[in-house]
């Protein structure tokens, strides 16, 4: 009889050791929460170069208002071209030439390197009303390739982007003048020029 239960307690004695060695969730001691730093939500890492017909990265971002948005909010109203790495001049131009964005239904945006005051205050001075996103810490930069490896902040480029997220164009390097964007964002979309760049380009 005694034999029969120091068997019998052997496979006891075998579940608690394997339950001390590898304990459940419910034995668990819980993890510790540690603090956070806000930053760009960032909903896909990028794992290749870009390409045209590839879908656009998505990410969140901290607009003026003080409230986060999704870059989807950015084509609620149809294409856009994301700019990186504007200076102050491919700002002024694509003001000047806004009428002719509208009149292709594209809405330029500029991703910039700097805090959301400091993207406002960019604006305020230059007079421009250009739509803005503020990329401080280039997370969103790094989605899209548009990293300088040397200084770590943003290099020049731009994708032309349609209402179904998936880039119609794209361009790595110096920002070409503001009429060759809009007539960038024409071939790429399949739409005619404004009537005002047909001079422009010879039509």
């Amino acid at each position: 009889m005694l034999r029969q239960l120091v068997v019998a307690g052997l496979p006891v004695l075998f579940a608690t050791t394997a339950l001390a060695a590898s304990p459940s969730p419910m034995t668990s001691v819980p993890p510790v929460d540690t603090p956070r730093t806000l930053r760009p939500i960032l909903s896909e890492a990028p794992t290749r170069w870009l390409d045209v017909g590839d879908r656009a990265p998505m990410f969140s971002y901290l607009a003026s208002d003080g409230r986060w948005h999704r870059s989807e909010d950015l084509l609620g109203n149809g294409p856009i071209l994301l700019i990186f790495g504007a200076d102050p001049a491919t700002l002024k131009g694509l003001e000047k030439l806004k009428p002719a964005f509208e009149a292709l239904g594209v809405r330029p945006v500029v991703v910039l390197d700097v805090a959301t005051r400091t993207a406002q205050n960019l604006a305020d001075r230059l007079g421009v009303k250009v739509a803005m996103v503020s990329d401080p810490m280039c997370a969103i930069a790094g989605l899209y390739n548009s990293l300088d490896s040397r200084s770590g902040r943003h290099s020049t480029s731009y994708f032309v982007v349609d209402d179904k997220r998936t880039i119609r164009a794209l361009f790595y390097g110096a920002l070409p003048e503001t009429p060759l964007l809009v007539g960038s964002c024409a071939r790429a979309l399949g739409r005619p020029l404004p009537p005002a760049l047909l001079s422009t380009y010879g039509g």
